[in-house]
């Protein structure tokens, strides 16, 4: 996953948990946990991740948990965030605050479902805005998302995040499209 975002943003790690593909059988589970309401599914699978790397000596230094944002109305139909479940999980393994209203996100995008890199990067630039850059002054911040395809929500989201001084920044996801590996 790290060389994913290589050369487009300075991030400290990034970890994702399995590939995510058209007809995997992870397909079903990221979207019963995105669209069905299994929500703590998303929690128990962010804690089985962060148990794995815990234990192998990642996530040591992290301290903030950030789930990225959905817009408030996507929210509001959905009843809940997935990614801030999944983050709870972590939560869970590692004793991080999960800080879910860190990063608000300003606009409501269009499903990135079927565009391309360039649409995903016009579809997120300065989607998301920081509330407080003073509470992550100097602080090792972990973002977590579901899934991670070409990257532009995470690093929107990574920039929005460095407008504080001197923040790191790591991303973690369950799963990433097998394109990627490509």
């Amino acid at each position: 996953m790290e060389q994913l975002f290589r050369g487009k943003i300075d991030i400290q790690d990034a970890y994702a948990f399995f590939y995510f593909t058209q007809n995997g059988d992870y397909r079903h589970l990221i979207h019963n946990i995105k669209y069905k309401g299994e929500k703590l599914c998303g929690k128990y699978l962010g804690t089985l991740f962060a148990s794995e790397l815990f234990k192998d000596g990642k996530l040591q230094d992290i301290d903030i948990i950030v789930p990225v944002p959905l817009h408030r109305s996507k929210e509001r139909a959905r009843g809940y965030n997935q990614s801030e479940w999944i983050a709870k999980g972590i939560a869970d393994v590692i004793g991080k605050e999960v800080c879910p209203h860190l990063l608000y996100r300003k606009k409501k995008n269009e499903s990135q479902t079927h565009k391309s890199l360039y649409e995903r990067w016009l579809n997120t630039h300065s989607a998301f805005y920081l509330q407080e850059t003073a509470g992550i002054k100097d602080k090792h911040i972990l973002l977590i998302d579901d899934v991670v395809t070409t990257g532009a929500t995470l690093l929107a989201c990574a920039e929005a995040l460095s407008e504080s001084e001197n923040c790191k920044i790591s991303f973690l996801t369950l799963a990433i499209t097998q394109q990627n590996n490509k």
